[in-house]
């Protein structure tokens, strides 16, 4: 990257912060700076969904979660097949230990992004179909039991089924 391709800025930040990107940076091997910029990307890259909660996304649009699973499961297959090439023994031997250390880590690390984030999608719509299935509930409550009317009790329920069963009706 050339010098004017690169733009400089300041970033503050808590200091419990800059700890964690200190720690995930030692982790993958790799420059805050460096850290910095990847988890940058990878959001801006996912340009379809807005940040939601501490792991992953929510879709933009309902029905967008199918295809964004698809999307996830294509790209965690290759970065697994990519990580698994790139760790044999006599790939880029002109790389330098620490070189492929931080490549290594930062494809583990994507990795795991994508992992979190495939599963967050699946457990929103698993969500989503739950109260798709509680409003309907609802609705068909409302509609068997209008306003003013109320609800048989349980004991209403079991007295009902006696009946039916036994062929007799209960005297109160």
């Amino acid at each position: 990257m050339t010098d004017e391709s690169r733009a400089t800025f300041t970033l503050r930040a808590s200091r419990e912060l800059l700890d964690r990107l200190k720690a995930a940076a030692d982790e993958h091997s790799h420059s805050m700076n460096a850290e910095i910029i990847q988890r940058l990307e990878w959001t801006l890259d996912d340009y379809r969904f807005q940040l939601h909660g501490p792991l992953g996304f929510e879709p933009a649009y309902p029905g967008d979660a199918f295809e964004a699973i698809s999307r996830v499961e294509t790209e965690l297959e290759q970065m697994k097949n990519d990580f698994e090439e790139f760790n044999k023994p006599d790939y880029r031997t002109d790389m330098s230990p620490r070189e492929k250390a931080g490549i290594s880590g930062w494809i583990k690390a994507r990795i795991s992004h994508l992992e979190k984030k495939r599963d967050f999608l699946k457990k929103s719509i698993v969500e989503e179909r739950i109260n798709a299935l509680i409003e309907q509930s609802n609705a068909e409550w409302d509609k068997k039991y209008p306003e003013g009317h109320e609800p048989p009790t349980p004991y209403d329920v079991a007295v009902a089924e006696y009946d039916r069963l036994h062929g007799t009706k209960k005297e109160d």
